[in-house]
């Protein structure tokens, strides 16, 4: 049975996207210390807890690679929509380590096992997405990366388990780097953390933002 790392929902004092500078690590630190882990079946019925799914946007210069999910995945939601960010639950194999981050060592984990990367990859927290206007997000919080890679290449692992995103073949355009002034091309079709990342981070479409997504500015 799955274990996956949860906090209870007290600890969130937010809705949307928190991306303050100054309260990042502070925020990352507390919820850390508070994370425990609980059967995933039991999580995904309980509204106290948030599932802690850390999600990593892998950018090169001024674009960003754009994924796209399978049809075939478990949730609606999710399926067959466009991404920005790969990422997964948080596990007890994720436990860190003196001066690690549980959070940090589940997205290194989780990109290791979809995408493989060309070049150095420098990871950087950038903030929290708590999306309270879906079931998905209603029981997941998000901790978001920023991943700045070397060279502008992807390949989508394939694997026995089934993928998570497309491959890259024919006129797919999951597994190419697009530029981030384009991505608001591609927003309505998105899952809903990339969307929000995408209104309200990279601020490529911010009169869509409140009508798409119906969070205030940060």
């Amino acid at each position: 049975m799955q274990q996956i790392a949860v906090v209870d929902r007290a600890l969130v004092h937010f809705v949307g996207l928190m991306s303050d500078d100054d309260l990042l690590e502070g925020t990352r630190k507390s919820l850390e210390r508070a994370v425990r882990f609980v059967q995933r079946e039991l999580a995904e019925s309980n509204y106290q807890l948030k599932q802690i799914v850390p999600y990593g946007v892998i950018r090169c210069s001024d674009s960003v690679l754009l994924l796209r999910r399978n049809s075939t995945s478990n949730n609606a939601e999710i399926a067959n929509k466009f991404s920005i960010g790969v990422g997964g639950h948080a596990e007890p194999r994720d436990a860190a380590g003196m001066g690690q981050s549980i959070f940090m060592n589940c997205l290194k984990r989780e990109i290791r096992e979809e995408i493989l990367l060309q070049g150095e990859a420098k990871f950087r927290l950038i903030g929290f997405i708590n999306d309270e206007e879906s079931y998905l997000g209603a029981l997941h919080l998000a901790v978001i990366y920023l991943v700045d890679v070397t060279e502008p290449a992807a390949k989508i692992r394939t694997t026995t388990e089934g993928n998570e995103f497309k491959s890259s073949k024919g006129k797919s355009m999951s597994g190419t780097f697009v530029p981030v002034k384009d991505l608001a091309k591609f927003v309505y079709s998105m899952d809903r953390w990339s969307a929000i990342l995408s209104a309200s981070y990279f601020r490529t479409a911010p009169m869509i933002e409140q009508k798409l997504l119906r969070f205030p500015h940060q």
